[in-house]
């Protein structure tokens, strides 16, 4: 169970199994591994003892064999492992006798894979790092620390991480540290808390265009797929105070909303919706006909119309078909996930995102001085 439960932590797209770059990802670094690049290292050094290759010599055949076809695949790049070969590696983990690396616990390597998936999603545009005064700002938000509280912590984590971001290794220190009550000035702190108000911010940002510190409910009320749960959730907000959020209000609505106690609604998590937003924010700049649609060589354009997928399209006799938002939901899910036959995974949005944001400064760029003041 704990074996399952350690691959469903890497296996987030649910797939049925996971990359050898997000196991290396989670090994590396840890304390007493070695040769996480998968290659094999010599006995003295630290690989597998002559004890364990007696024991080797002495397993079944079976045994062999499943390890020799999970080396191979940890020895390349785009490896993928499927649960059973996982378990493997797991086992011989554990027991020291995997061949380039040194024992490790399946508690801590389930640790390691939970802080990696954690980084993952804090890590918002893939560079390998977060932002220490995001950091900070959550603390003072999930601890209410007053301005001199927050000056002291922030004077510490930015002597800590003087670059102003912080990477895996020193996210894992630092989780360790706000888990035990080490950091200087703050309490105790679980890092799903720290986590969900940082995403909680980002997603509030997102739908306050204006900047204005608060927004209108009706924003994301459309991304629950109907008027009947769009119209109970304006009436259950309304009765709390109005349908304007500021970021207090909208953290009780998405707490409400994630227990399930928003009637007609049921339990939903404001990172679905979230995603949604976006989605909508994205198919509203992109989509070009007067109907609400946007058709599937247009969508290719705007993330630039790369040949093999195009090809993979027209082959397909679909590059006319007109798209309406849950159409083009659907898409861009299955893009992101592979699951478009000819195509790899690709992340439509952010390359639509991309291309949106170039346009519109190439506009700013454009116009005449005095417009732009």
């Amino acid at each position: 169970l704990e074996t399952r439960r350690i691959f469903n932590e890497f296996d987030a797209g649910e797939e049925g199994k996971i990359s050898v770059i997000a196991l290396k990802g989670a090994l590396q670094g840890m304390e007493g591994t070695s040769a996480v690049s998968g290659a094999p290292v010599a006995e003295d050094q630290g690989g597998v003892s002559g004890n364990a290759g007696e024991a080797g010599e002495a397993s079944a055949s079976e045994g062999d064999a499943a390890l020799a076809a999970v080396l191979d695949i940890l020895a390349k790049e785009d490896g993928v492992l499927s649960f059973a070969e996982f378990r493997t590696v797991a086992q011989r983990l554990c027991a020291g006798t995997l061949p380039g690396f040194s024992a490790v616990s399946l508690v801590a390597l389930a640790q390691r894979a939970t802080l990696k998936r954690s980084f993952g999603t804090l890590d918002e545009d893939q560079r390998g790092l977060i932002d220490v005064a995001e950091v900070a700002n959550a603390l003072q938000g999930v601890q209410s620390l007053d301005d001199e509280a927050f000056s002291k912590v922030l004077s510490v984590l930015q002597e800590r991480y003087p670059s102003g971001s912080i990477n895996f290794e020193s996210f894992v220190e630092l989780a360790l540290a706000l888990h035990s009550g080490k950091l200087p000035g703050v309490a105790i702190v679980e890092l799903d808390e720290l986590s969900d108000w940082i995403l909680d911010r980002r997603f509030f940002d997102k739908c306050d265009e204006e900047s204005e510190g608060k927004i209108d409910i009706s924003v994301f009320g459309e991304a629950f797929g109907g008027a009947e749960p769009e119209n109970a959730l304006m009436s259950f907000q309304i009765e709390r105070g109005g349908s304007v959020l500021d970021f207090t209000q909208f953290r009780e609505l998405a707490k409400a909303l994630k227990a399930g106690l928003v009637p007609d609604v049921g339990a939903i998590d404001f990172a679905v919706i979230g995603a949604r937003v976006e989605l909508k924010q994205v198919f509203k700049k992109l989509h070009l006909e007067t109907d609400g649609t946007i058709h599937v060589k247009e969508l290719l354009q705007a993330i630039g119309d790369e040949a093999s997928i195009t090809k993979a399209f027209q082959d397909a006799a679909v590059l006319d078909t007109a798209l309406d938002f849950n159409d083009f939901s659907a898409l861009v899910y299955a893009m992101k996930q592979g699951k478009v036959a000819g195509v790899e995974k690709v992340d439509v949005i952010s390359l639509a995102k991309t291309v949106v944001e170039k346009a519109l400064e190439e506009q700013e760029a454009e116009l005449p001085a005095d417009e732009e003041s």
